[in-house]
């Protein structure tokens, strides 16, 4: 009886400790999912656009066949590729796309990867699918990574094993690299990486980019400048004003701290960097001041944006060159990483991406263009008395004025001299309200 008894119990803590697997596994159901996926991987599949309407193919419009972009600006012999990748990026694959390439060059590309399945999963907390997504991505990435080292070991064979259509899919692209295609091959292995679709991303800056778009044309006209430098933002940040990065560069055109403080103004109450016009200007003078500086090259100048101006005069020593191309292919540093290489060319192809953006989607809500009027304070005034002189709202003036939300949030005053941006119509009643104040108030105030 005793023995029986045991007998039972043990039964019953085994099914007690599958049972708790198995809740484990179904709660988990990702991770099998994932690893269900090493035994079930599909060529790059071909991804549907049902937001897209043209008949211009990629390599069509980077040769801007409506003439809508300054020549200064037409890609070089030698980056379409690198261009035509980053174009799809914006262009094609959304955020739900995962692109798993070369790091050196883009634009070979083993697999595209989509997560939306794992996001639409029925979820606990929100957190949690986006966490398994990646988690799938990392797994997915490893899985090339370990395809491409046994590629390799294949193609070093006497006897070449039969490759897989995916396998000859990797050697076709690989195999026009310079060089050993078992070298490139093992090499591809150790420089793989994933880039996360844009297009979804782009599409909302595009919408955003009409509010302040005409005016930043403007802005670089009038500062000599090519007016097709006013889409950098698209890359920078997407035209989010309230963008910050993990280093700490804010706003449209992404100014680090040390480098805003040059031409703006930013302290605890005010960050100019977050006003889409200020912050223009500033890019302009910067535009204009590196253009100088690296010898009247656009591409350098740009590319100087992202890396410095001191990263570029380097390379341009040491390479003996100010041939953009050839000092992305073949200049060496580490500084010089995968953003810095790639920064130019993610610039011309958002450049052509919105240039072109009504031939590539159906239909974007593009916002409507802000209307202002510069007003420059004449004495030091806290918000609270500009809200009840002009009957100006928080709201309004934090839109426009995104530069101030701290001062605003703590009515901190503003100093005599600064610039606010205000609608065209609520400027004659607050300057006929300030009047009336001046008129009311002792000389000695």
């Amino acid at each position: 009886m005793n023995k029986n008894y045991k007998s039972n119990k043990s039964q019953y803590a085994i099914f007690l400790v599958l049972g708790l697997f198995l809740a484990v596994v179904i709660e988990n159901s990702s991770y099998v999912d994932s690893e269900t996926a090493l035994f079930e991987v599909t060529p790059i599949p071909t991804v549907q656009d049902s937001g897209t309407s043209t008949t211009l193919l990629k390599e069509d419009i980077l040769k801007d066949p409506k003439n809508l972009i300054d020549p200064d600006f037409a890609v070089p012999e030698g980056l379409e590729q690198r261009v035509g990748f980053w174009f799809e990026v914006y262009s094609k694959y959304d955020s739900t796309n995962k692109i798993i390439h070369h790091m050196d060059f883009p634009w070979i590309q083993y697999e595209i990867y989509n997560i939306s399945e794992i996001l639409n999963r029925p979820q606990r907390f929100p957190w949690i699918n986006p966490e398994k997504a990646d988690k799938e991505t990392r797994i997915r990435l490893s899985v090339v990574r370990s395809e491409l080292r046994t590629l390799a070991k294949k193609l070093k064979k006497k006897d070449l094993p039969e490759l897989t259509e995916r396998e000859k899919q990797w050697v076709d692209q690989l195999q026009t690299l310079p060089g050993s295609l078992v070298k490139n091959v093992r090499r591809a292995a150790d420089r793989v990486r994933v880039q996360t679709g844009q297009k979804d991303f782009f599409s909302k800056g595009l919408s955003i980019s009409n509010r302040y778009m005409p005016h930043m044309e403007r802005i670089f006209q009038e500062h000599g400048l090519p007016k097709e430098i006013a889409r950098l933002p698209l890359v920078e940040s997407s035209f989010n004003k309230l963008a910050t990065s993990k280093v700490g560069a804010a706003g449209l055109w992404q100014f680090m701290d040390g480098t805003g403080k040059k031409f703006l103004v930013i302290n605890d109450h005010i960050d100019e960097r977050r006003s889409p016009l200020k912050s223009t200007e500033a890019a302009a003078e910067l535009m204009k001041e590196n253009y100088m500086i690296m010898f009247k090259s656009w591409p350098l100048a740009i590319t100087a944006y992202n890396h410095g101006p001191g990263g570029i005069k380097k390379a341009v020593k040491k390479l003996k060159t100010k041939n953009i191309v050839k000092i992305i292919n073949d200049f060496q540093s580490r500084q010089f990483s995968f953003a810095s290489e790639n920064f130019y060319s993610e610039f011309l192809a958002a450049l052509y991406v919105e240039m072109y953006s009504n031939d590539l989607w159906a239909s974007i809500d593009r916002h409507a263009t802000i209307e202002f009027q510069p007003y420059k304070l004449t004495r030091r005034l806290k918000p609270s008395k500009i809200f009840k002189m002009g009957s100006i709202s928080k709201e309004e003036l934090v839109d426009l004025n995104p530069d101030i939300r701290k001062s605003i949030q703590v009515d901190a005053m503003l100093p005599k001299g600064f610039i606010l941006f205000i609608h065209p119509e609520k400027v004659s009643q607050l300057e006929n309200t300030r009047g009336q104040e001046i008129a009311n108030t002792p000389v000695a105030n």
